[in-house]
């Protein structure tokens, strides 16, 4: 029997973790929305700093790969920060 796989597991990146909830957005049935959350710290894209700050976030929908006739969107927060190194 084939094990069913839990989000946390598919959507590993690091960094974020999802959302137990899944939902439907547009009145579609069969477009689902999964919210990657942020963990506490943010990391410099350039250099790879951690830093428990940052000065902006939004968030923003990636559209991913389809599965089958559902159609997968991820909302994700996007953090900017003002490292030391890169200045």
């Amino acid at each position: 029997m084939a094990k069913h796989k839990e989000l946390h597991d598919i959507y590993r990146f690091p960094g974020l973790c999802p959302e137990r909830r899944v939902s439907g957005i547009f009145g579609d049935p069969r477009v689902i929305l999964i919210r990657l959350k942020r963990r506490e710290k943010t990391a410099c894209g350039e250099c790879g700093p951690i830093y428990l700050t940052f000065y902006d976030r939004k968030t923003r929908r990636v559209r991913d790969l389809s599965c089958e006739d559902i159609w997968v969107y991820l909302d994700v927060e996007i953090r900017r920060l003002c490292c030391r190194r890169c200045v």
